[in-house]
């Protein structure tokens, strides 16, 4: 971390990377509302939660990493998830994906 302005601002980490960081997100406006309906879907058991698809880089990874720190936090290894960033999967690889990541063992 070389560049001057993340000691003036007193980072203590890069906030310009390529791969999502859900502590790096500033958490206001339409993110903050998202997240909090998020939150409300889950906590609520109401069933499934929608993000709908938009271009890249506007922030939905980073919302669901926020979402699964934030759940983790709170119920701990009550909280089972799957977290599917495999866009080419097919139907079998993708019940198999999301079984193993909800029961913990790894798909095949």
């Amino acid at each position: 971390m070389n560049e001057p302005y993340i000691e003036y601002w007193g980072l203590q980490r890069h906030p310009f990377l390529l791969a999502p960081d859900s502590q790096m997100m500033f958490m206001a406006g339409q993110y903050f509302e998202c997240l909090e309906r998020l939150k409300y879907a889950v906590n609520t058991q109401k069933g499934g939660a929608l993000i709908v698809s938009e271009d890249a880089g506007l922030g939905k990874t980073t919302i669901l990493l926020k979402l699964i720190e934030e759940m983790k936090k709170k119920y701990g290894k009550a909280f089972r998830y799957a977290f599917v960033d495999h866009p080419t999967l097919d139907s079998r690889q993708m019940i198999s994906y999301i079984a193993g990541s909800i029961s913990g063992s790894t798909p095949n």
